[in-house]
């Protein structure tokens, strides 16, 4: 599937990274198609799991992965081409290097319930990520975003839009981007 409006995904994407000067990567789900895990590999981009130790084949291939992109470079070209809409996994600007972020990131692979189980965070999966940010308080966004600028999600009608979440003060700013021509862009 080639994405429609995958040039304009790519133009936004370039555009933040020379305003902001920081450095553009993707959180993607491995669980999400088989494509993701078989393109990481294949790709040069530098790529780090944020699962650790000795992972079976089929773990390893269904883990969250953490890219190092320019958005002009062939895997980004793929990612926004064939993964945007299916929910693969969200882009992110950061100043801070693969391995700081792959730390902080470890750090909420799991969270605990309220029976004191643990559980999987899906937080790279988009459908989690755009309805759980506008739900937290300013000290978990200070948790989440640590050293994230901002969070490209995919919205709730992934084939035309993009959510911008970054921090604004105390709280989340969440900017809608419309891809499709005839669509205009809001903020809130």
């Amino acid at each position: 599937m080639s994405y429609e409006y995958a040039d304009d995904l790519l133009d936004l994407l370039s555009k933040a990274c020379s305003e902001s000067g920081g450095r553009l990567y993707a959180l993607l789900d491995g669980a999400r198609h088989p494509d993701v895990y078989l393109e990481v590999r294949g790709a040069a981009n530098e790529a780090l799991c944020l699962y650790s130790g000795k992972l079976s084949q089929e773990l390893e291939a269904a883990a969250p992965w953490l890219v190092a992109l320019e958005p002009a470079d062939p895997f980004c070209d793929f990612l926004a081409r064939a993964g945007y809409g299916e929910s693969w996994g969200v882009f992110l600007l950061s100043g801070a290097s693969l391995k700081e972020l792959r730390k902080h990131f470890r750090r909420f692979l799991l969270v605990q319930r309220e029976d004191g189980s643990q559980r999987y965070f899906r937080y790279y999966d988009p459908r989690v990520l755009r309805v759980y940010l506008p739900t937290c308080t300013s000290e978990e966004l200070d948790f989440v975003f640590g050293p994230v600028d901002r969070f490209f999600v995919e919205g709730r009608q992934p084939g035309d839009d993009v959510l911008v979440f970054s921090r604004e003060g105390g709280g989340l700013r969440c900017d809608l981007r419309c891809l499709a021509p005839e669509a205009a862009p809001e903020a809130s």
